[in-house]
Parts: C-alpha cells; sequence; structure tokens
C-alpha cells in the first residue's frame, strides 16, 4: 500500500535486488534499482518493476553505473510489513 508520494531526483548506483513481497503467498524474484545514500528505488515504468534489464533513450546501463534519475517516488510497505520505495522513472540518465 502507498502511503506518499513525491516528484525527486536521485542519483546512484545501477543494481538488481531482491523484489519487495507484494503478493499472498510472495513471489521471489529480481528488480532493478536505485541505490541512493543507503535507500533502494525501484525503477518502475507504468507502475512496474521489471527483471529485464531495459534500455533508457537508446542505451542500457549497467549494474555498478550511476544513473540520475528523475520521477514520481512512491514509500509502500509489503506483505512483510518491510517499507520499500519505487521511482516511476520520467528520465533515466548516466553520470559521467
Amino acid at each position: 500500500m502507498a502511503d506518499q508520494e513525491t516528484e525527486r531526483v536521485i542519483v546512484g548506483q545501477y543494481v538488481c535486488l531482491p523484489n519487495p513481497c507484494t503478493t499472498e503467498p510472495c513471489l521471489p524474484g529480481m528488480a532493478y534499482a536505485v541505490e541512493c545514500e543507503g535507500q533502494a528505488y525501484f525503477l518502475t515504468l507504468g507502475g512496474r518493476w521489471s527483471p529485464e534489464n531495459r534500455a533508457w533513450s537508446g542505451w542500457v546501463p549497467v549494474e555498478g553505473d550511476q544513473l540520475k534519475v528523475a520521477g514520481r517516488v512512491t514509500q509502500s510497505v509489503d506483505r512483510r510489513g518491510a517499507r520499500y520505495a519505487t521511482i516511476e522513472a520520467r528520465s533515466v540518465t548516466l553520470v559521467a
């Protein structure tokens, strides 16, 4: 359940992490995120995260890349009570 949304720009490292538990029973999987200041933001498009590495404006990031992501951040709580964040990406760029 979402409890807070804000527009933000985050800069952090591109990673692939275990996805939050959002179903009953919990379905294991991985999803791409950007880690910034100890917080992981799962990248979403159309409200969905993906276990597939996707292209952004014609280029595909590599795990470990530093990315700048602008979009709507939503703070939520999964089925186990753990907090997690998503960012509905409006733009994703590589930080040189």
